[in-house]
Parts: C-alpha cells; sequence; structure tokens
C-alpha cells in the first residue's frame, strides 16, 4: 500500500491534522534490509506497505483497502449480482478482482 495515497485518504476521510503528521513522521523512518543466510543487503526506505505487527496496521490496510474498492466500484467494471456489487472479494490481504 502506498503510503502516499493512504495519507490523502486519510486527509480526505477528515482524521485529524495532528495524528496524520504522526503517522507520517513514523512511516517517513521506515527502513529496511535484506537478510540472505549470513548476508545483509544495505538499508532502504520503504515507501509501501504497513508496518509488520504495528498495532494501527489492520486499521490502516483497512482504510486502503475500502480505498481500493471504492475504485473499482466507481470505474463502472466489477460483477454484480443483483444490485450488490461483488467485483472485490477479500480475506484478511487476500484479494480476488472479478472484472467484466
Amino acid at each position: 500500500m502506498s503510503h502516499y495515497r493512504l495519507f490523502t485518504r486519510l486527509i480526505k476521510a477528515g482524521l485529524p491534522k495532528c495524528i496524520i503528521d504522526v503517522l507520517v513522521n513514523w512511516y517517513s523512518k521506515l527502513t529496511s534490509a535484506v537478510k540472505w543466510n549470513t548476508c545483509i543487503s544495505r538499508w532502504f526506505i520503504v515507501c509501501n506497505d504497513a508496518r509488520q505487527g504495528g498495532v494501527l496496521s489492520p486499521v490502516l490496510f483497512t482504510v486502503f483497502a475500502n480505498m481500493f474498492i471504492d475504485e473499482i466500484r466507481a470505474s463502472g467494471l466489477g460483477c454484480y449480482i443483483l444490485d450488490m456489487f461483488m467485483g472485490c472479494i477479500m480475506y484478511a490481504d487476500d484479494v480476488c478482482c472479478l472484472v467484466v
């Protein structure tokens, strides 16, 4: 999930600026490295994804996922059964998009 798009969505949702500022500060310092056997890569900045194991990560992922579903529905694509939108079926972080 793109941090920029997530923060934009939180602003549009009316989340107080002070909370968004804390999240931007927190996520702007997110770095990672890859370990393979005994080798460790250089550290790099992470611009996507939620903090693994973070307390807020499930909530932030839900906000991002809802934004994704809203965009699919608004595009006019997707599968409908009667009047119910079924264009995106999710379980945890697994996503199945049904586009016709």
